[in-house]
Order: C-alpha cells, then structure tokens, then sequence
C-alpha cells in the first residue's frame, strides 16, 4: 500500500496521544536523561528499579493496551484488515 497523506493523518489521530506518551515515558531521551541523573547522583540501581518495576506497572501494561485500542480504531477508520 503507497503512502497517502490522507492516511496519515487519519492514522495519527486515532494514535497519536498514545505514542506521544509512549515517546515521552519510554524514548531514547527519557532514558539518556534518567541514567544521567542516577549517575550524577550516585543511585544508577535505584534508577534500574524504577525503570524496570514502576515503569513495566504502571505504564507498559495499560498503555500496550491503549495502544492496542487505538490501532484497532484506526485501521477500522482506513478499512484495513490487521493480520
């Protein structure tokens, strides 16, 4: 399928928030910058903790399943059948 910035647009209103979080929590800045700062603050294992416990809790789950939502809102709006 060509791209088609119709397509796009519909596709990013229906997921845009949720990878907007995604980007926020779980992107590459939001990492460098955290172990920076346990660095810096001599606490790099309880920044380890908080990354692979509160963040898997609280974020990864429900917003999987967010995520999940919004695709499925979206290709029903471009009537694409997911595989």
């Amino acid at each position: 399928m060509d791209y088609e910035p119709a397509r796009a647009q519909i596709y990013r209103e229906h997921v845009g928030k949720v990878m907007g979080t995604w980007r926020r929590w779980f992107g590459y800045g939001s990492l460098m910058i955290g172990i920076t700062l346990a660095l810096a603050l001599e606490l790099p294992e309880y920044y380890l903790l908080l990354r692979l416990t509160l963040y898997s809790l609280v974020f990864y789950g429900p917003l999987m399943q967010r995520q999940r939502r919004a695709s499925q809102s979206a290709f029903r709006a471009l009537g694409v059948e997911p595989r």
